[in-house]
């Protein structure tokens, strides 16, 4: 059975937890971009359904990581946790991205 991209993100990201910061900003954040990019609407679905049961640390990563303005699921995720947004910085990386 296949893994899906966001099983793959999941796992990504939860690794990255212990990288030193610079090295997520210069290579993990391109990383999961690209990642974001070829994600299916299950996929988009599923990251929706389970984005505020993950860490802030995932939360803040994931807003940081969206940067595509012609995607419309990024958009509309985006404008999603920053209306549900419990935490500031997660928050301010929403608005960022958007």
């Amino acid at each position: 059975m296949a893994v899906s991209l966001y099983e793959e993100l999941n796992s990504y990201l939860k690794n990255s937890e212990y990288w030193y910061e610079e090295c997520w900003y210069e290579e993990g954040s391109g990383k999961v971009s690209e990642m974001l990019s070829k994600f299916t609407q299950e996929d988009w679905n599923n990251l929706t359904r389970e984005i505020f049961n993950k860490s802030v640390d995932y939360q803040e990563k994931i807003a940081y990581c969206m940067n595509d303005i012609d995607n419309k699921n990024e958009l509309e995720f985006l404008i999603y946790m920053t209306k549900n947004a419990k935490d500031s910085i997660v928050f301010e990386n929403c608005l960022d991205s958007l």
